[in-house]
């Protein structure tokens, strides 16, 4: 198991930054941290984990492999740092070009934070993998342009670790944002967003943006659908990518598996040492029974459709949003409890799935808050 210590390589030592120290500038492309830092902006952002392999359920204790992506600019430099600050994912190095120091403002601010989490009790778990000492590294204009992931770089990188999230602690973990996850049948009803195949990266970063900022509880970026962590994807969601609960990786069909599982027993995928629920516990679940919404342009034969309006949005939700061209096929839409189809002017007959996700997620969020 990887344990936080493991995580971090190093205790938390406050928000100052470290120097790489010496000459204070990487001259090399063969440099190590070069080719991470290459790898992670140009490459394929979380292709492999940490710890070696991806699995797909956690333990009891919500322990996973980490993936090391990178970020650029200071806009997502930042937010990584605030992300940080709350235990949300690990700052290990800010690698910046020879005009780059007058980015480092971007750690004013963050010390109160930390100060205030270091008086809190030390938890044993995955959420608690901030180090606030990240390496700061220098190298020349040129040498950074080499790594950048832009056409025009503004000087300023990080590379970042993330834990790969499970479906199960969508469905049952707390967190400690404002859409915190709960078990279903408990204080909150879970609103999760599942992309089927939307291979546009810029529309999974506005899906991923809307979803934080409507309250949804999480977003599963099903197989085929492009990575949440790209960098089009991390700009796109101007950062909600590295905060919000983000499963990735999943086919569809074990998605539809499980919630159907959870629906019939109310203990979806039941970690080591879980107790069974009580018939009461699953009497409440099934007052509060996850429902499959689907977003639908020509329904199958014999399929009503709903507007986004008349659709209720106050049980526990699993929205289905599918690919750009194609949507989603007739075998989930058949599966779907509902379809759901956004009425627009002739002769505009779809949106692009990140629009069609907001505004469905803004309807979402306006009942809940109605209630």
């Amino acid at each position: 198991m990887t344990r936080n210590s493991d995580l971090t390589n190093r205790p938390l030592r406050g928000a100052v930054p470290r120097s790489h120290g010496g000459d204070d500038l990487i001259r090399g492309r063969d440099n190590q941290w070069l080719k991470r830092f290459r790898a992670a902006l140009r490459g394929a952002p979380g292709s492999h984990s940490i710890e070696g392999g991806m699995e797909i359920f956690a333990d009891r204790s919500g322990e996973k492999a980490s993936v090391e992506i990178g970020v650029e600019g200071p806009h997502l430099v930042g937010e990584a740092l605030r992300a940080a600050a709350t235990g949300g994912l690990l700052v290990e190095a800010i690698l910046v070009d020879t005009h780059g120091n007058r980015h480092l403002g971007i750690f004013a601010g963050v010390p109160e934070q930390l100060k205030a989490r270091d008086h809190q009790p030390a938890r044993d778990d995955s959420r608690n993998t901030a180090s606030f000492s990240p390496r700061i590294l220098r190298t020349t204009d040129e040498l950074f342009r080499s790594i950048a992931g832009t056409e025009t770089p503004q000087g300023i990188a990080a590379l970042v670790r993330l834990r790969e999230r499970s479906l199960y602690e969508l469905f049952n973990a707390e967190t400690e944002s404002k859409a915190a996850l709960r078990p279903l049948g408990r204080e909150a009803n879970p609103l999760l967003v599942v992309l089927v195949g939307v291979q546009d990266p810029g529309n999974v970063g506005t899906a991923v943006r809307s979803a934080e900022a409507f309250g949804a509880s999480g977003l599963i970026a099903t197989k085929g659908t492009a990575n949440p962590w790209s960098q089009k994807a991390l700009r796109a969601s101007s950062g909600s990518a590295l905060r919000f609960p983000i499963v990735r990786g999943m086919p569809v069909e074990d998605v539809l598996d499980q919630i159907r599982l959870r629906c019939q027993t109310g203990d979806i995928l039941r970690a080591p040492g879980d107790v069974p629920p009580s018939s009461a516990g699953k009497a409440r679940h099934q007052a509060g029974t996850l429902r499959i919404y689907a977003t639908c342009v020509h329904p199958p034969k014999g399929r009503a459709v709903m507007t986004p309006e008349e659709t209720d949005w106050r049980g526990p939700v699993a929205l289905l949003i599918g690919n750009e061209a194609v949507g989603l096929d007739e075998s989930i839409l058949r599966a779907a409890d509902s379809l759901i189809r956004i009425s627009l002017a002739a002769p505009v007959e779809s949106l692009n799935a990140g629009v069609a996700a907001s505004l469905l997620l803004y309807e979402a969020a306006r009942q809940r808050g109605d209630e």
